[in-house]
């Protein structure tokens, strides 16, 4: 009997260490299971889109580090009650990190107090909440850009365009008769990006006159509409249109094109994000610049604050500001993109900051631009992040020229130049 007790007591306690062997090895695996819920306010924002996709990606990229890795989007369709149940939706499918795109920057509530609920870390990113509530957890989190570094670099290239080509002033007042798209009406970054642009401007020298503004909820539609309506009050009156982002600079476009103004009718076009489609635009001559809203870093954090957040592991090697916040800086130089202005006698040209080209995909194969203007000797400003990376400078004496003739007496070290080239370059080989 006593030796049936000791074998019993054996089996017990046998089956309690493979219990806690398992659970432990359970909690490990747990550990390596990173399971990512993201919720946008609307994935039809262009720069949203792709800047999710890019998180998806640095996700998944943690799959060769031994991590195994599940991504679920949700879309809230511009709605802050659906966002609420989605999230919900997310937390009930087994994610233990949240990445959220508030629809109501002010209205976080219900969502911080689900993942308090079930001790769920939140990463909200691209619209800031207000301050005291990601203050409310020690679990909360924020990465974004800074929204008046937007606004500062948009007024400079503006800046920029209007003190190289006089005629940006096309009615010689000595202002600049301007128009500001923007996004959602209160909206934190909207009104910090309109700010910034314009203080920027007059800091710069340039005189301004605000003729009118128009509330288009960062969509390109809607800013061709809004733009329609300001074009049939003001006509040709209308010199540059500062544009909240790119979505909306390529709506205000739009309807110059539906109304077939003439090219030298157009005002100066300028946006924020730097889209596909926008460096495409800029590419084509039609939007004078964009700033590059560096999705891709942006991804790269929240996937490695997510791994953080749910293992535990490397926190120490994440950089906060205020203990919560992340902010990526927008590129300069390769965030950049600029159509240089045209002098009256140039009748094809223009300059686009050639590091931007060479970091982005879709234009990657020019090497080369050609332009063609009559041998005139005049001086035009390249971006100082571009000269670094032409090789070669000479111009043609006709578009039918088959021979590139050197510039001579022209030096390419900015810091000797002050970023003034003196010729007449039609060719830059890189």
């Amino acid at each position: 009997m006593h030796a049936k007790k000791i074998a019993a007591l054996c089996a017990i306690f046998s089956i309690s260490i493979q219990l806690l062997c398992a659970c432990g090895k359970e909690q490990a695996d747990g550990l390596n299971q990173i399971r990512v819920g993201v919720a946008s306010y609307n994935q039809s924002d262009t720069f949203l889109s792709g800047l999710v996709e890019c998180l998806k990606e640095s996700i998944h990229s943690y799959d060769e580090k031994g991590y195994e890795t599940t991504v679920m989007l949700r879309d809230a369709a511009s709605s802050q009650r659906k966002q609420d149940d989605q999230v919900k939706e997310l937390v009930d499918a087994g994610c233990n990190v949240l990445c959220v795109n508030l629809v109501d920057r002010s209205a976080p509530s219900e969502i911080i107090d689900l993942a308090k609920e079930y001790d769920i870390p939140v990463i909200f990113f691209n619209r800031e909440p207000v301050a005291e509530d990601i203050m409310q957890w020690d679990r909360l989190y924020y990465v974004g850009a800074p929204a008046e570094q937007s606004g500062v670099m948009q007024g400079e290239l503006a800046a920029e365009l209007i003190h190289s080509n006089p005629q940006t002033d096309r009615n010689r007042d000595g202002k600049i008769q301007y128009v500001v798209l923007e996004g959602e009406p209160g909206h934190q970054d909207a009104i910090i990006r309109t700010e910034n642009a314009v203080d920027t401007l007059r800091s710069k020298g340039i005189e301004l006159e605000k003729l009118s503004y128009g509330i288009a909820n960062w969509n390109r539609a809607q800013a061709e509409n809004r733009m329609l309506q300001m074009i049939s009050q003001y006509q040709s009156k209308i010199e540059l249109v500062l544009a909240n982002n790119d979505d909306m600079a390529l709506g205000a476009i739009d309807a110059y094109e539906k109304l077939n103004y003439t090219e030298s009718a157009l005002p100066v076009f300028l946006g924020i994000d730097g889209t596909d489609s926008a460096l495409q635009a800029v590419k084509e001559g039609k939007l004078a610049g964009t700033v590059y809203n560096d999705k891709e870093r942006q991804g790269q954090v929240m996937a490695k604050l997510a791994v953080a957040v749910v293992t535990g592991e490397r926190m120490a090697e994440v950089k906060f500001e205020n203990d919560r916040y992340i902010y990526v800086p927008y590129k300069s130089g390769a965030g950049e993109f600029l159509k240089m202005p045209r002098p009256p006698f140039v009748k094809n040209f223009f300059i686009i900051n050639i590091v931007s080209l060479q970091q982005r995909r879709s234009i990657q194969s020019i090497r080369t631009f050609v332009l063609t203007f009559p041998t005139v000797k005049a001086s035009f400003n390249l971006l100082h992040h571009s000269l670094g990376f032409i090789r070669k400078l000479c111009f043609r004496r006709s578009p039918s020229d088959q021979k590139c003739h050197p510039c001579a007496g022209i030096d390419l070290n900015p810091r000797r130049t002050g970023h003034a080239i003196s010729a007449a370059p039609a060719e830059f080989t890189l």
